[in-house]
This record gives structure tokens, sequence and C-alpha cells, in this order.
């Protein structure tokens, strides 16, 4: 259970997957409020899906194992370690439309899909 202070200041929580070549990928994220109680339910009830599908959007800080140890030894964490889900198999993030010019996301200008994502440029 989290308590109200990690709610309101954060709660570090590590994410460990293993990456396919036989070692693991780390990511550290401070959660507050409304996200730190979300991924604490999705810790405990082990919803492998959500985390698959939803963790490339939250946890974006990717370390190595040796940072991923010091922040678990520096405060209370949650580490959330997952064989069934590997690294490769997150769902990224979709990316946000981007200005055709520079500086034109304030002036009124068009915005266009970036090209990954089926638009032309």
């Amino acid at each position: 259970m989290l308590t109200r202070d990690e709610l309101t200041n954060g709660v570090p929580f590590i994410l460990r997957l293993p990456d396919g070549a036989g070692r693991f990928a780390h990511w550290v994220q401070t959660l507050r409020g409304d996200e730190a109680r979300r991924w604490y339910e999705i810790y405990c009830a082990s919803d492998w899906e959500a985390l698959r599908t939803q963790a490339a959007q939250v946890f974006v800080k990717r370390v190595d194992e040796a940072e991923a140890q010091r922040a678990r030894k520096r405060v209370r964490c949650v580490v959330i370690h997952c064989d069934a889900v590997t690294a490769e198999q997150l769902i990224p993030a979709p990316q946000a439309p981007m200005p055709r010019q520079p500086r034109w996301e304030n002036e009124g200008g068009s915005l266009s899909v970036p090209a990954s994502q089926g638009g032309s440029r």
C-alpha cells in the first residue's frame, strides 16, 4: 500500500523486464498521485497486458542495472519485475504531431503527422 506522503511526494517505480538478449532492461520513474496508484494496482494485480500496452508512455527513463540498484537502495520503491513481458513487447507511445515548419505551432500553423505514422512530408 502506498502512503499518502508517497502519493503526494512521489514514489520511485523500477520496471525490470527481460530484453531478449538474456539480460534485463530497467526503467526508473518517480510517479505521483493517481498515476502512482494506477501502477501500484497494475503491479499488485500482475496486469501484464496493461503493462505491455501502457508502460512505454510512463516509463521513459531507461537506466542501466547499476543505476536501478542505486535507486532501489536509496528509498522505498516499487519494483515491477515480469518475465511474461519483454522490453521489445512494450507498445511504443504514439508520437505527437510535429509542426510543418519551426515555431508555427504558436502562430496558427498547420500540424503534420510524423512520417512513421503514415503522414507525408
